[in-house]
């Protein structure tokens, strides 16, 4: 069956909290790691581990292969999950900005190797920890959904 949906300009962007946001990536284990790439902003698909601490601070880690694109000295990136119904045309995004570092490096909180991410993929024996800067959230709620149905559906 064909069908079309249309929306009415009702729908909005509702901004999410930081509580809402980290109750999000607590659920999820597979992001996006957006960093630059030979001048280039490019998202690489990885496993995660949401690591939460004692201080209210949160972390990602994160393992990959040594050698890689990502095995690097700190530097600033992105990462972002997220989460569609196109049957009810709503979703949500978060979105965080911070540092990426190797989880050996000095200064690294000790509690974040003890969260294990989980590769799905052999050889990720890097560990790596995200600590964002800045954590945001938006939920996109549709108006009224309105069906359209069309004449070819029923030929």
């Amino acid at each position: 069956m064909n069908r079309d949906i249309s929306i009415n300009s009702e729908e909005a962007f509702i901004n999410l909290d930081i509580d809402d946001c980290l109750a999000l990536l607590a659920t999820h284990e597979v992001g996006r790691l957006c960093v630059l790439d030979q001048g280039c902003p490019v998202a690489y698909p990885v496993n995660y581990r949401l690591v939460p601490s004692t201080t209210g601070n949160a972390a990602i880690a994160i393992r990959t292969r040594a050698h890689g694109i990502l095995d690097r000295p700190s530097f600033a990136s992105g990462f972002e999950i997220d989460g569609f119904d196109p049957l009810t045309a709503t979703g949500w995004s978060v979105v965080l900005r911070g540092t990426l570092s190797h989880a050996d490096a000095p200064g690294v909180p000790t509690w974040v190797r003890a969260w294990d991410p989980r590769p799905w993929l052999t050889h990720r024996d890097l560990w790596l920890y995200f600590l964002p800067t800045t954590i945001t959230g938006r939920r996109l709620v549709a108006g009224t959904v309105e069906w359209a149905f069309s004449i070819h559906g029923y030929v």
